[in-house]
């Protein structure tokens, strides 16, 4: 059981470090410019990615909660 408890927590990483480190960086430093025209639907599916990763990490985290 420890093994599927590394698992979800490396799972748990790896979505703290698609939120941090990539997403929100690429919200936060401006590079939503380089998009032109696109920006705003750029800026758009960027949050719902961000979103999205936020939601998986809770789903990880509950599971890992209910892991004997």
């Amino acid at each position: 059981m420890s093994s599927l408890h590394t698992t979800v927590d490396q799972g748990i990483l790896y979505e703290e470090q698609f939120i941090e480190l990539y997403l929100q960086v690429m919200l936060d430093e401006g590079f939503m410019s380089y998009f032109g025209e696109n920006e705003q639907k750029a800026r758009e599916l960027l949050v719902y990615m961000i979103r999205e990763s936020k939601e998986h990490k809770a789903t990880l985290d509950e599971l890992n909660a209910k892991l004997p």
